[in-house]
């Protein structure tokens, strides 16, 4: 399922004025975050972070700065380009590694406990 050719994503788009924070879950998940290559960037990206479990990419945050607004025309005001982060998460692997997980006998992270019924666990 991790390297399914056709896989689920959670894609957002942020628009700001300024430079926007990174995301922090709590998935329990051994993750590590990577700065990318400059060769590895898309060619919108002035910067990315790849979060990565066991060398799976489960998700990418992009910062694109004004490129696109500057092709679109999209301002804030008058003078100034409007900003964005682009957010790329791949649930189909995250679901992967959560199930791997609970086959190895981890527990269930504590913030999908409530959405998961005591009946449904082995």
């Amino acid at each position: 399922m991790a390297h399914a050719r056709q896989r689920l994503k959670h894609c957002v788009l942020c628009l700001v004025c300024i430079s926007a924070a990174l995301l922090d879950e709590g998935l329990l998940l051994d993750v590590k975050a990577r700065v990318v290559l400059g060769k590895e960037l898309r060619n919108y990206e002035s910067q990315a972070i790849v979060v990565e479990e066991n060398g799976l990419e489960l998700a990418r945050i992009s910062r694109i700065g004004d490129y696109i607004s500057r092709r679109l025309n999209i301002k804030v005001d008058s003078e100034s380009f409007v900003h964005m982060v682009y957010v790329e998460t791949d649930i189909d692997r995250v679901l992967a590694r959560l199930i791997d997980g609970l086959c190895e006998g981890k527990d269930v992270p504590k913030s999908l406990r409530d959405y998961v019924r005591a009946e449904d666990l082995v």
